[in-house]
């Protein structure tokens, strides 16, 4: 999973995020928002699945995309009161993929061996760069 805080969804929008987030052969499945298309996704196989009142839930396509951001809402609310800002959004989105993507992991070594590695593939953060400077998705960065 990736999560990206983004200022809209316009067309920009996504293909940066698309570019820089997924494989140029993957298959791609989303709902039925017009700005998925070839232009922001490239040659990438697209399927647009739009769900309609009378399909059950268990045929829901992008379930698991509503379960998890689900989940995030809950751990926004639950863990942080709800009082995330803005500024800080996408480190927090950060730590949530993190530990989204690691939620099957066994072995604390495996989770202790990928932290430190992400931790030394990134130069130090100071303190100001932490509580003064938003630090925004990668992609969107000017």
């Amino acid at each position: 999973m990736r999560l990206a805080h983004a200022a809209n969804n316009d067309e920009q929008t996504l293909k940066a995020f698309a570019d820089r987030e997924v494989a140029p052969d993957a298959r791609v499945v989303t709902d039925g928002h017009a700005g998925y298309n070839a232009a922001n996704l490239g040659a990438r196989k697209h399927k647009a699945k739009v769900q309609t009142k009378d399909e059950r839930r268990k045929n829901d396509a992008v379930q698991r995309v509503h379960w998890t951001v689900s989940n995030l809402k809950r751990w926004l609310l639950g863990t942080h009161g709800g009082a995330v800002k803005p500024k800080y959004l996408q480190a927090y989105l950060d730590e949530f993929v993190f530990r989204y993507n690691r939620r099957k992991n066994t072995g604390v070594g495996r989770i202790a061996a990928r932290t430190i590695a992400s931790l030394v593939s990134r130069g130090p953060r100071t303190l100001e760069d932490i509580t003064r400077k938003s630090q925004p998705y990668a992609a969107f960065r000017s």
